[in-house]
């Protein structure tokens, strides 16, 4: 769609989405070297994940990879009357840029809101046959997708999606306009940790004060749809949501419904959640947990209104 051109209510939109391969925008002046300092440097591929994208490559698998942190995708909905800026939304693992697409466009219409993807790329290469998708996709999702959750939790290494989001919350906070983010599984995970950097810097910036902290994260609304996370892995101030199914292991293990000293057993808790998903009939699903029946999507619709 061409720049300038009208938007039609109920449709999906993409604002200047530049080619698969492409430079990343310059960080603004005066927060570059925090935002360099923040976000480390790139992590080293593991010896899995570097034998995974050479056999991709081999087998002429396409890779989602040049897409991590794309933000100009937005689906448009008429039943959003609030006239305020889009939610942002990062997807979960597994999922190409089509498909998380395909789940934002589902969303906003499910919630009645305008949605801004910001894509988290998925590191299992695509292919033109189920059979190697299958298996690629699996490696993939386990040597990279979930690798990068453990990463991030710990604070290493370089994640665009993450970077992506923490820009554009601080762009919208230091213009003194609210935000609203969501995100579905890994992307929970992403939203997270681009919060906690955020308010990282924005302290740094407003020289600790809590009250200017609280007024400006006080804005801030996130919702966490069957991720990995709790409320406390979010910063202070900010307006809280989540919605998920009991028989989720996601969320059984490391969510919000996980008991006793997750932090401390964060690993293991996580590949046993990932090893448990396909028995978990469809309760990770974001349609089934956002169910047009449910009282989930009624409090979600009641939190963005």
């Amino acid at each position: 769609m061409a720049v300038g051109a009208v938007r039609r209510p109920g449709t999906t939109v993409e604002i200047n989405r530049p080619p698969a391969k492409r430079a990343q925008p310059a960080a603004k002046p005066r927060e570059s070297a925090r935002a360099a300092a923040d976000a480390g440097p790139p992590r080293p591929k593991s010896l899995l994940e570097g034998i995974g994208e050479f056999l991709g490559n081999l087998l002429f698998g396409r890779s989602d990879l040049p897409t991590d942190g794309d933000s100009s995708h937005v689906h448009v909905t008429p039943r959003d009357a609030t006239g305020k800026e889009p939610i942002l939304f990062v997807n979960g693992a597994g999922a190409d840029f089509a498909a998380s697409a395909a789940g934002v466009a589902d969303l906003s219409e499910r919630i009645g809101r305008n949605v801004r993807l910001v894509h988290n790329a998925t590191a299992a290469p695509q292919f033109g046959d189920p059979i190697r998708n299958l298996l690629g996709g699996f490696l993939g999702f386990l040597f990279g997708d979930v690798r990068q959750i453990l990463d991030n939790q710990q604070g290493k290494g370089h994640d665009p999606a993450v970077a992506a989001v923490r820009d554009q919350v601080l762009e919208r906070l230091r213009a003194g306009k609210p935000v609203e983010l969501a995100g579905h599984s890994q992307g929970t995970h992403t939203v997270a940790t681009a919060l906690r950097q955020a308010y990282d810097i924005r302290s740094r910036e407003l020289l600790g004060d809590r009250t200017l902290l609280a007024r400006e994260f006080g804005q801030v609304k996130v919702l966490n749809v069957s991720g990995p996370v709790k409320r406390q892995d979010y910063p202070p101030f900010v307006q809280y949501e989540h919605a998920e199914l009991p028989g989720d292991p996601v969320v059984r293990h490391l969510g919000e419904l996980s008991t006793g000293n997750r932090d401390a057993d964060y690993e293991g808790r996580l590949y046993r959640a990932v090893f448990e998903l396909g028995g978990s009939g469809g309760s990770h699903d974001p349609r089934n947990v956002l169910a047009e029946s449910g009282e989930n999507l009624r409090k979600v619709r009641a939190f963005f209104a």
